[in-house]
């Protein structure tokens, strides 16, 4: 399953200015991080373990192709707005 993983991954991190990070598993060791991608116009991460995972489970064939005109949309409209620093909005987490 992880190649799914890091194949949609890759395509969204590549088509909307994406970083690769390693999300801590609660109550896991080191190399249980679940990979993550961090964009710079959204303060929530996208987990591509996550959309596979529903993906399957569902197997309607539309779970992948929902989310990334949703992604697109919004990346477009952070470019419009002319790249803004991201605002965290009560979440603890600490800029890079």
């Amino acid at each position: 399953m992880m190649r799914y993983v890091y194949y949609v991954g890759e395509t969204y991190r590549r088509a909307f200015e994406g970083s690769w990070a390693a999300l801590p598993k609660p109550g896991g060791s080191e190399d249980d991080n679940i990979p993550v991608i961090d964009f710079p116009f959204r303060e929530t991460l996208y987990k591509p373990t996550e959309a596979i995972q529903v993906a399957l489970a569902r197997r309607t064939g539309n779970e992948l192709s929902y989310l990334y005109p949703r992604t697109s949309k919004a990346y477009q409209a952070w470019l419009d707005e002319g790249r803004p620093e991201r605002i965290y909005r009560g979440t603890l987490r600490e800029d890079d």
